[in-house]
């Protein structure tokens, strides 16, 4: 019975770290993710400022400037509510991959004492 307690425990620590392999590739991909939009995001925001320099300088064309103004906008609006979504998941991950170390150690500690 001992030797199946610790098969159980040898399982679940296997799997546990197999767990916290995945969830830190998925970090991985989200801070991948989170270094483009934040590089589109000041792409954006230099073509909003460009824009706003055009506008004030008084060119021409305001109708079409003002579109690119309000065009530049929502862009930089939308990729700071991606943003700000990536990297809530970011933290949501890092907390999940902080109780799997925790749940391993406690595994180890399990084995160690079943010994």
């Amino acid at each position: 019975q001992q030797d199946t307690h610790r098969q159980q425990l040898e399982q679940l620590l296997s799997d546990t770290q197999q767990e916290l392999v995945q969830q830190t590739a998925q970090l991985k991909t989200l801070e991948e993710q989170l270094s483009q939009t934040q590089h589109k995001l000041d792409q954006a925001s230099e073509q909003l400022e460009g824009a706003s320099k055009q506008l004030q300088a008084g060119t021409r064309d305001k109708q079409a400037l003002q579109e690119r103004l309000r065009d530049a906008e929502t862009a930089r609006n939308s990729l700071e509510d991606d943003k700000r979504r990536l990297e809530s998941a970011r933290t949501t991950d890092r907390h999940a991959m902080e109780q799997q170390v925790i749940e391993v150690e406690q595994l180890k500690e399990q084995l160690r004492a079943s010994t």
